[in-house]
């Protein structure tokens, strides 16, 4: 130990950033509507919506065999791990999306569930408590916990480095069996991490560093062997997985150097992750200035939280890499939980010099509330097929407008009462899905997409236009220029409905919703479209309905 450090009672339990508290019944009935009420936010309606954007990336490589998935780093930086967990989850649970998001949903759940009781060892019991609530609410870490990529895994292990750092440098901890499961804890998850992706080494980096200088200040520099050695071990291991993926790596990184789209607006970040622009304030403001004042007490808790935005933060500065506002987010999630533990504690510090703990929790949660009665996990219309858009995350009103161009079979279908059953075709993987959810929006009913697939997948995923029959729709609608529609639409957003809006802070995000890439779309020609239309005419007989945009099947 340095001469000038104070020294700990190896007896005493590790001070935290509040005094304890005793929050009763009203802290458990938050602590309970925090856990459940995040849980059901997490878990409603995952396997229903249809793919999006970026989960197709693994839809082929999950179904290749393992030695396949663990030799390939694909074009689209989908890593190892990922297609791994899915090739697992589809094995065990079949075809679908359900599947496909069970490597995001677990781990979604898990790290609602234990951020509890990893922050109550950090701030103490009643901010733990407000800071579950407040990540319960969470629209980011809520989309990627439904979203079928490894941002919710990233983010679990990231608390869990968080937590093995914190246990294994605290000063009690000092040469005894819970410090050494502490260290292997911190090495196992700090090798699994890059390995999972690459944009958290700049998170492990950051705790590696806070590590070794918490460990010094306690214990002196013969100390740091156990640190060094944790991570040193981790850096090897991770290494030598990647060892045969290198040339894959090399040529991933080549193809993506010369494409640098960077965020429009760098407010859209904090705002994304906060969950909208009060908040982001809030965020911003209050993050630093709550760190600041839990160092007071708790040094190592305080540079953790730092670290765990201030690593990642360096190395989207240093790398700049390809994204927009959107993909600089979510390289930054790892922080939502600290960001959470840390407001909440300095908000109950605050308000705890004018109020019992009951009351300071109640506000709290009020407050918590007010914010997810104003965001997009209660703000943006659902359509089940289209919830896993990015308006999950940042509600875009302009795409809620009814657009005056859409073909009137809709209005007809509006009209209809009871249970009507929509699928449209063809499938659009791309942001040009927003086409058929302002259609969904329109008329109200439920909608599937429809594709005459052979693939067990595919046949998880779209109503089979070579077999459907009444029990499977009442309407089947072939979109017959899918490119020209699309395209339509996207001018009525953005040449009539935007401009007449204030943008706020929400430009970069129009922005990047844009480049809606239909052309890319291998389904949305004209060709495709015939072939699907005349796949239904043998099937179904003439169509009901046709203007230039669709042909409709009523199904009798």
């Amino acid at each position: 130990m340095r001469p000038d450090a104070e020294r700990a009672d190896p007896g005493a339990a590790p001070e935290t950033a509040s005094p304890p508290v005793r929050s009763g019944f009203v802290g458990h009935a938050i602590l309970a509507l925090g856990l459940l009420g995040g849980a059901w936010l997490r878990v409603r309606g995952v396997g229903e919506a249809a793919p999006f954007g970026d989960e197709f990336h693994t839809l082929d490589l999950a179904r290749q065999s393992v030695g396949t998935i663990v030799t390939t780093f694909d074009d689209v930086g989908s890593h190892v791990v990922l297609p791994l967990l899915q090739h697992v989850s589809l094995a065990i649970l079949g075809d679908g999306a359900f599947a496909l998001r069970m490597p995001a949903l677990i781990p979604g759940l898990l790290t609602l569930l234990l951020l509890f009781p990893v922050a109550r060892g950090m701030v103490g019991r009643t901010p733990a408590i407000l800071a579950t609530l407040l990540f319960a609410i969470s629209p980011m870490h809520v989309y990627y916990s439904r979203f079928g990529r490894s941002y919710a895994l990233i983010v679990l292990l990231e608390l869990l480095l968080v937590h093995w750092v914190v246990r294994a440098t605290r000063p009690n901890a000092a040469g005894g069996a819970h410090s050494r499961r502490a260290w292997i804890g911190v090495a196992c998850v700090a090798a699994a991490l890059p390995y999972t992706h690459l944009s958290s080494a700049g998170f492990v980096a950051a705790l590696a560093l806070v590590a070794c200088w918490l460990v010094w200040r306690e214990r002196g520099v013969r100390a740091l062997a156990a640190p060094l050695a944790a991570f040193g071990s981790a850096a090897l291991v991770c290494g030598l997985l990647f060892l045969p993926l290198l040339p894959q790596i090399d040529a991933y990184f080549a193809t993506t150097e010369g494409v640098k789209e960077h965020p429009l607006t760098w407010f859209g970040i904090p705002l994304l992750l906060a969950g909208g622009a009060a908040e982001g304030w809030v965020w911003l403001v209050g993050f630093p200035a709550a760190l600041i004042w839990i160092a007071r007490k708790r040094v190592d808790v305080a540079l953790v939280g730092a670290a765990s935005l201030l690593g990642p933060l360096a190395t989207l500065l240093a790398k700049m890499p390809h994204g927009m506002e959107y993909a600089y987010a979510r390289y930054l999630m790892g922080a939502l939980p600290f960001a959470a533990m840390a407001l909440a504690a300095g908000f109950v510090a605050l308000a705890q010099r004018y109020t019992r703990e009951s009351v300071v929790c109640g506000i709290g949660a009020l407050l918590i509330g007010a914010s997810l009665v104003t965001g997009p996990l209660v703000g943006v219309p659902r359509t089940g097929e289209f919830d896993n858009t990015y308006l999950a995350m940042r509600s875009l009103p302009a795409f809620d407008r009814a657009w005056p161009g859409a073909p009137a079979i809709y209005d007809e279908i509006a009209a209809l009462e009871g249970d009507v059953h929509v699928v449209e075709s063809p499938p659009i993987t791309s942001r040009g899905v927003l086409l058929y959810r302002g259609h969904a929006l329109r008329h109200g009913k439920r909608v599937s997409l429809g594709y005459p697939e052979a693939d067990p997948l595919h046949q998880a995923l779209y109503v089979n236009l070579s077999t459907v029959t009444k029990a499977d729709a009442d309407y089947v609608i072939v979109h017959r220029n899918l490119a020209r529609e699309v395209r339509a639409y996207w001018r009525f957003v953005y040449d009539e409905v935007w401009p007449t809006m204030p943008h706020g802070s929400d430009e970069g995000f129009m922005e990047r919703h844009r480049a809606h890439f239909i052309a890319g779309q291998p389904a949305a020609s004209e060709e495709v479209a015939a072939s699907l239309a005349a796949i239904v005419r043998e099937h179904l007989g003439p169509a009901t309905y046709k203007d230039k945009h669709v042909l409709v099947w009523k199904l009798e």
